[in-house]
């Protein structure tokens, strides 16, 4: 019996050493995926900003009611998907989507995404200790 507590203590210990394992190295390709959240879906930042872009323009030439719903439905989808979902690091993309957001509220200052958006993205860039960045409309 004295014998058999000892044997099975070490066993025990053996057995749970084992499942112990360095940690596997990580690349810097898979910690620039992990920024966005669907890794197979393709870049859509630059189809987006260009739209965006123009749609601003657009409305900037006409200031149509049409014009300007489609600046602000193209400004707030290129905002959104830079700051959650584009496959950039965060410092490449939150001044973009910032300008979109911006966009929205200077043709809808009651737009509420816009707001919300904007007030994270200026957090995180005070959480940074960082300066905000101004507007480049």
């Amino acid at each position: 019996m004295k014998f058999l507590v000892p044997v099975v203590f070490l066993s025990v210990l053996i057995s749970g050493c084992d499942k112990f394992e360095d940690p596997k190295p990580v690349n810097q390709m898979q910690v620039t995926d992990n920024f966005h959240s669907n890794p197979d879906e393709e870049d859509r930042s630059p189809q987006l900003k260009d739209a965006a872009d123009k749609s601003y323009e657009a409305y900037k030439d006409d200031k149509s009611e049409s014009n300007k719903q489609a600046a602000i439905k193209s400004n707030l989808e290129a905002g959104i998907y830079f700051m959650y979902d584009a496959p950039l690091p965060p410092r490449e993309k939150y001044r973009p989507a910032l300008n979109f957001f911006r966009r929205v509220l200077l043709l809808d200052p009651q737009n509420h995404d816009a707001t919300i958006n904007k007030d994270k993205i200026e957090e995180i860039y005070k959480m940074m200790g960082k300066e905000i960045p101004e507007s480049e409309l």
